[in-house]
């Protein structure tokens, strides 16, 4: 039975003439990132995956350095796809909060969240095939992984509150299934 330590990217500077897998990650992130990286509960970890993003892999950095693995990219991890259109704070959480609380709304013109989810479960669930007895870390995305969480929980009966409360460099941790750590703080 592998157990799975889900991490949430670190903060992003936001950037309207990128796209949003592009964006980076502020200059402090990366110093937080490292010191949770060094806690003790994450030495023994045996693989790191990561969705194709920028701010994901990064995020996975340091923990791949201290430990000196290689951090695997795999499809499917990436968070919900979404529209072309840069939107303001008002315009990003008044949308967010549509596409979670109705998870078949594409209004943006992107994926739904249903969508991502199942996508997002059979990565999770190909990784965890790969392998045996072993600490995982998964870097990923916050609107997914607050869709994955909840599914595991069966409780969508606040997401949009939870999403909401899962800070970026969040960590939770799943064994077969069942929440063991949750990642947001709601």
């Amino acid at each position: 039975m592998n157990t799975l330590i889900f991490l949430r990217h670190g903060e992003t500077v936001k950037d309207p003439s990128v796209p949003v897998v592009e964006w980076r990650l502020t200059d402090e992130t990366l110093s937080v990132i490292s010191n949770i990286a060094s806690e003790e509960k994450f030495r023994d970890i045996d693989h790191i995956y990561s969705s194709f993003e920028h701010k994901a892999q990064k995020s996975a950095g340091p923990f791949a350095e201290l430990l000196h693995l290689d951090v695997e990219v795999v499809d499917g991890l990436e968070d919900v796809h979404r529209g072309e259109a840069f939107l303001t704070d008002e315009e990003f959480a008044r949308l967010k909060q549509e596409k979670l609380e109705d998870r078949d709304s594409a209004r943006d013109g992107g994926e739904t969240s249903n969508q991502a989810l199942e996508r997002f479960k059979k990565a999770i669930a190909d990784i965890d095939a790969r392998h045996s007895d072993s600490k995982i870390l998964i870097s990923s995305h916050g609107t997914v992984l607050a869709l994955y969480f909840s599914d595991l929980k069966k409780d969508y009966s606040h997401i949009f509150e939870y999403w909401k409360n899962l800070p970026f460099c969040a960590t939770g941790v799943v064994v077969d299934s069942q929440v063991i750590e949750d990642i947001s703080h709601i």
